[in-house]
């Protein structure tokens, strides 16, 4: 075990490729005459500021003309504009299909603003390569965090997981793992950290016992835990059913997709069964309620994924169901992050699917459209591990900004059309 702390840790510490380069001149760019919006400002902007750019990281903020900006900053004087934090798509997978098709992807993200993803479970290799390039600003694409994807006994049987673990026997990928009451976890999740992933998704056939362990394991090693709101059982069984306040219970920091909440109340152990579950169970019911409580209590996060309700099911409840618990969630204190769990297609869209996840926030789910706004920034930030880097437009908080021609508080939807999209402290796209 202390060889493999060994290797962790001769990770962490390689060298940036930007070390050494003491004498490299720091760009300077300065935002003029702004309103910003971010999650410190409960549904207002804040007029006139002007935001300083030192390098990759915001320096300063102040209301425009009380200081002097620097001098050999390059000064974007944006009168009547809004700013908002780059934009975190929290629930993308981009490591299948072809590198044409994920390349275009991740350029049509950013273009409309997006400058973070979260990626739940994919090929780690694919996921960790692409992260560094973006990163390093090789290509055109957000900053990317994943996830390694754990399942129980039997967890290697299931389709994808064989498509993303590519090269290894199924479910003993590092990013792709079948775990059982036997396997060393510790070990498991010291080999995910060495891949470079954020946390770990809990997503099939673990008991509620299971969970339990995997959790506590993935917090002792420090990574994040994400999961399904309900785990499902194998084979259609209970046997390793976990119920979304078992999930809460086991210490998960996300729970995705609201529409599971419904397998609290009846069981789920088939497709069909939770379909029932959706179109019957009322969203306010008493154990949903409990369910949303404890997650408040808790501060765990609510991944509702309106547009795979929306997409992925043909009868109108799905949307209905996951909405109403949504809005109820809302309600009762619980965060919101912002995902629409459905690939883009730059062919076809005039704008990424987050969007749409944002405007059904406001209109299906009753969010405001700050709330809407911050569930794709502050909370989302948080449910990576980023909260002090980003989803804020605060001094020593990245450079991530996105300039917009209307107030996104009046209207949801000027978050469509970016005016200018800054990553990093460097313009990746401006509209002419």
């Amino acid at each position: 075990m202390n060889n493999l702390r060994s290797i962790a840790l001769a990770f962490a510490l390689l060298p940036s490729p930007l070390l050494g380069q003491s004498e490299a001149v720091v760009r300077r760019l300065v935002l003029q005459g702004v309103s910003v919006v971010d999650a410190s400002l409960e549904a207002s902007s804040r007029p006139n500021r002007t935001i300083v750019i030192a390098g990759g990281t915001i320096e300063d903020v102040f209301e425009t003309g009380a200081k002097d900006v620097p001098a050999d900053a390059e000064l974007l004087d944006l009168p009547g504009r809004f700013v908002v934090p780059g934009l975190i798509d929290g629930h993308q997978h981009f490591s299948l299909g072809s590198t044409e098709r994920r390349m275009a992807r991740l350029r049509f993200l950013l273009r409309a603003g997006i400058t973070t993803v979260r990626d739940p479970s994919g090929d780690a290799r694919v996921l960790g390569y692409l992260g560094l390039q973006a990163e390093r600003g090789e290509i055109l694409a957000p900053e990317i965090f994943y996830a390694a994807l754990i399942g129980g006994p039997g967890f290697s049987e299931y389709g994808p997981v064989a498509a993303i673990s590519d090269g290894y026997t199924p479910g003993l990928a590092p990013w792709v793992r079948e775990v059982g009451d036997t396997t060393d976890l510790e070990r498991v999740m010291i080999e995910a950290r060495v891949v470079g992933a954020r946390g770990i998704k809990m997503y099939r056939y673990l008991s509620p016992e299971l969970t339990l362990k995997v959790a506590e394991a993935a917090h002792a090693e420090g990574l994040l835990v994400w999961s399904h709101a309900r785990i499902r059982g194998h084979n259609g069984s209970d046997i390793w059913a976990t119920r979304p306040s078992q999930v809460v219970q086991a210490g998960a920091l996300v729970l995705s997709h609201a529409g599971h909440f419904a397998c609290e109340v009846q069981p789920c152990r088939s497709g069909e069964e939770r379909g029932r579950a959706v179109a019957t169970v009322p969203p306010d019911h008493p154990a949903i309620r409990a369910v949303l409580q404890d997650m408040a209590d808790r501060g765990t996060i609510l991944d509702p994924t309106l547009v795979n309700a929306e997409v992925a099911n043909d009868e109108a409840y799905w949307l209905r169901f996951a909405a109403e618990v949504t809005s109820l969630a809302i309600e009762m204190g619980v965060p919101i992050m912002a995902g629409p769990d459905i690939p883009d297609n730059p062919d076809d869209q005039e704008f990424p699917l987050l969007n749409r996840e944002l405007e059904l926030l406001v209109s299906e789910a009753g969010l405001s459209p700050w709330e809407a706004l911050v569930a794709a920034t502050a909370t989302a930030a948080r449910a990576i591990g980023e909260e002090r880097r980003r989803g804020m437009i605060q001094p020593g908080m990245r450079a991530d900004l996105v300039v917009l021609e209307a107030d996104p508080l009046s209207d949801i939807r000027a978050l469509r059309s970016p005016a200018v999209v800054i990553k990093n402290g460097e313009i990746v796209s401006q509209a002419r």
